[in-house]
């Protein structure tokens, strides 16, 4: 795997963070990082070893909200068989073995790169509908309190 890419449901207007860590919390090193629409794309020097890999995120989406998450997922290269005339193995052949993978925050799967072997599904931190649903429970509880309040002043007038 050279690069991952992450495909959202709207257009990204900046990345704040994307790091690639491995199973042991190593920080792998990101060559250069892109956006474009909706995708936002890293690409490494040299292709990932056999193991598990946490992506974490930080983006501003079109709205100018920023969203945030990780996935996980993990690299499995298989050896190709050995020659028959005894000569040394060719390179290791790397499969695919991926679900499509949430992004969270964002409604679409992200998109793996066709030499991405990759299995397990994000684990969700934060989305963007959690964001807009909490003010909104906090003017619906508002509206309850004061509504409780005049009621029980209107029946003590009476």
């Amino acid at each position: 795997m050279e690069s991952i890419v992450l495909t959202f449901d709207s257009q990204v207007q900046d990345v704040i963070k994307l790091e690639l860590m491995t199973e042991a919390n190593h920080t792998i090193h990101i060559d250069e990082l892109q956006h474009e629409g909706r995708e936002v794309t890293a690409f490494l020097s040299s292709p990932l070893d056999n193991g598990r890999y946490t992506v974490n995120w930080e983006i501003v989406s079109e709205d100018g909200h920023i969203t945030n998450g990780s996935f996980n997922f993990s690299v499995e290269a298989e050896l190709a068989g050995a020659p028959e005339d005894g000569t040394a193995l060719d390179e290791p052949d790397t499969t695919e073995t991926n679900e499509a993978i949430e992004a969270p925050g964002a409604d679409e799967p992200v998109a793996p790169d066709e030499e991405a072997p990759q299995e397990n599904q994000a684990l969700p931190t934060e989305t963007a509908e959690e964001d807009t649903l909490l003010p909104w429970l906090g003017l619906i509880l508002v509206v309850i309190v004061i509504a409780g309040l005049a009621y029980v002043l209107w029946r003590k007038r009476s």
